[in-house]
């Protein structure tokens, strides 16, 4: 459909990206007039996906799959666990600007996640980069005192004047990530 391509160019979300990540349009049904971003274990299996209205009739921003979000790792596929991984909200705030970034799918990390139980296992560097409302600014606190508690090397990342990561481009997102703190 060319308002969902048009909804994901506008939001800096290249053809190249698309297919990358292997993003889907909804013309019925539930998920109508949504885009579908899919997920895949480290296998590349799919293991969730959720479902982004690009529309202004659609009651809710999100429909996710019925899957335990504690139970995935969002794109394991994609992630280099040796590096630095970057936590983020939502899943378009991770596919964007391609900087080994997981969506957390909500506001805040826990220990029942298995991106925790992933990141404790690697002894992965975290830079925490999530959205500037106070939802966010509640799950960085949260998040980074519980990875601090398991010895984890933690950063956040100020994104401040943005609202989210997902509304900054490459440049302005590296320049961000450069200043991160500690």
């Amino acid at each position: 459909c060319k308002l969902a391509l048009k909804f994901l160019t506008e939001r800096g979300i290249s053809y190249n990206t698309i297919l990358k990540y292997n993003l889907h349009y909804c013309g019925y049904g539930e998920y109508k007039n949504r885009i579908i971003i899919p997920s895949y274990d480290e296998f590349g299996r799919l293991n969730y996906f959720i479902g982004r209205s690009f529309s202004e009739n659609n009651k809710f921003k999100y429909l996710n799959s019925s899957a335990n979000k504690e139970k995935i790792i969002f794109n394991d596929l994609f992630i280099s666990w040796e590096h630095e991984i970057c936590l983020v909200e939502g899943p378009l705030d991770a596919i964007r600007n391609d900087i080994n970034a997981i969506p957390i799918l909500g506001s805040s990390l826990s220990r029942k996640m298995e991106i925790f139980k992933k990141i404790i296992k690697n002894k992965s560097a975290v830079n925490l980069i999530f959205d500037n409302d106070k939802a966010g600014k509640h799950g960085l606190l949260s998040s980074g005192k519980l990875l601090l508690e398991w010895g984890i090397e933690t950063y956040y990342t100020n994104i401040s004047p943005h609202k989210d990561p997902g509304e900054m481009d490459y440049k302005q997102i590296k320049e961000a990530i450069k200043n991160k703190k500690s």
